[in-house]
C-alpha cells in the first residue's frame, strides 16, 4: 500500500485549509470592522461636543470627565481655543474650527478604512462560498 495520499484527498485539505484561513481572516476583519464603526461613531460624538462647547459661554459651569466614569465640575475659561494632541505627546492649540475640521476630516478616513474593509469582507466571503461549494463537489 502506498503512504502517498491521492490528488484527490490532497487538494480536498489543500481547500479546507484556504477554507480556514478565510475564515480566520474574515473574523479579523469583522473586529477591526467593529473597532473602527465604534472610534468613528466616538469622534462624531466628540464632534458635536466641541461645538457644543461654542455654544455655551465663558464662565459656564459643566462636568468635565477626567477618566473611567470620574467627572469634576469644572467652568469654562475659554470657547473660541481647545488643546488638540497631535501625537508624540505634543498638544497645540487650534481654534474650534480648526477641531471640528480635523474631527470630520478624521471620521472620513474611518468611512473610508470602513467601506474598504467591507468590501474585503464581502470578496473573502464570496471566495469561502465558492470553496465552499467546491469541498462540496469533491466530496462526493
Amino acid at each position: 500500500m502506498s503512504s502517498q495520499k491521492s490528488p484527490d484527498k490532497e487538494l480536498v485539505q489543500t481547500k479546507y485549509f484556504e477554507l480556514q484561513m478565510i475564515k480566520e481572516q474574515l473574523d479579523q476583519l469583522q473586529k477591526q470592522a467593529v473597532f473602527i464603526s465604534q472610534r468613528a461613531e466616538e469622534l462624531s460624538q466628540l464632534q458635536e461636543n466641541v461645538q457644543s462647547l461654542q455654544e455655551m459661554s465663558t464662565g459656564a459651569d459643566m462636568f468635565v470627565q477626567i477618566g473611567a466614569g470620574i467627572h469634576v465640575k469644572a467652568a469654562l475659561q475659554d470657547t473660541e481655543k481647545v488643546l488638540v494632541n497631535v501625537g508624540a505627546d505634543t498638544v497645540v492649540q487650534k481654534s474650534m474650527g480648526e477641531a471640528v475640521d480635523l474631527i470630520k476630516k478624521q471620521v472620513a478616513e474611518l468611512r473610508e478604512v470602513e467601506t474598504s474593509a467591507s468590501v474585503q469582507v464581502e470578496r473573502l466571503a464570496e471566495r469561502g462560498r465558492a470553496l465552499h461549494e467546491e469541498l462540496k463537489g469533491l466530496m462526493k
